[in-house]
């Protein structure tokens, strides 16, 4: 059975009127675990893109990490292809999640809160040990420690943070994406003393650098976005 956007209505109105489980009940009673993988992630790519309501793609995208690993470990043996096509969705699912609630975006009608930040934070940890498992992409342990960098920067963990950009940086496949993470990196250190005249210069070469690349003054725009938003809530915190 293939799923259209009439199916993805008839889906989320099965969860209003029920639960999400019933919902989800419903659909693997129709088709099989990895097309049940796939969809998942699309509905969560709906909810993400139609709703500026952050409590209802995380209960998604929790029930639907919770079936993909699950039966990737009952499929593991007796049908392997199906069990990593699973880990697999169950890495985007996490991906998306992570990304989803990070506050360094900015998004304007997204309220993020204390709750959506834990399950950000737990959502990036497993993507990062997915992606691990994933040798064949390894573009997705880079992106993987990047976005664990970036919760750790929302819970205000700068040398944290600085640490996953730096392997990021190491583990990425392009010079752009090297270039972005280290400027995430400068940025984490300037955030940790905003006066320090090294770590301006440093954060002030890696925008020059940023702009040399497709696409850079946009990269560039965000990322002081960023910095923003952090150095916002840093000064929000209570002195001691």
């Amino acid at each position: 059975m293939d799923w259209d956007d009439n199916h993805v209505h008839h889906f989320i109105a099965r969860w209003h009127e029920q639960d999400i489980y019933a919902a989800i009940e419903e659909m693997i009673a129709t088709i099989t675990p990895s097309s049940a993988g796939r969809l998942l992630n699309e509905l969560a790519a709906h909810l993400q893109q139609e709703s500026t309501d952050l409590n209802s793609m995380v209960i998604l995208v929790h029930a639907g990490i919770q079936f993909c690993l699950a039966n990737s470990i009952i499929l593991k043996t007796e049908d392997p292809q199906t069990a990593a096509h699973l880990r697999q969705q169950a890495a985007e699912l996490a991906g998306r999640l992570a990304s989803a609630t990070w506050p360094g975006w900015n998004s304007p009608d997204l309220i993020i809160h204390d709750t959506h930040l834990l399950f950000g934070m737990e959502a990036a940890r497993l993507y990062l040990r997915l992606s691990q498992e994933n040798q064949q992409e390894p573009a997705l342990a880079a992106r993987a420690q990047w976005l664990l960098a970036a919760h750790c920067m929302a819970h205000l963990q700068w040398q944290q943070a600085h640490q996953h950009f730096q392997q990021a940086a190491t583990l990425a496949v392009t010079p752009q994406y090297v270039d972005f993470c280290n400027a995430y990196a400068a940025m984490c250190m300037l955030l940790t003393d905003p006066y320090n005249s090294q770590y301006r210069l440093e954060w002030s070469t890696a925008h020059h650098t940023l702009m040399q690349h497709e696409n850079g003054e946009e990269v560039l725009r965000q990322t002081i976005t960023a910095y923003n938003v952090f150095l916002s809530l840093q000064a929000q915190q209570p002195t001691n």
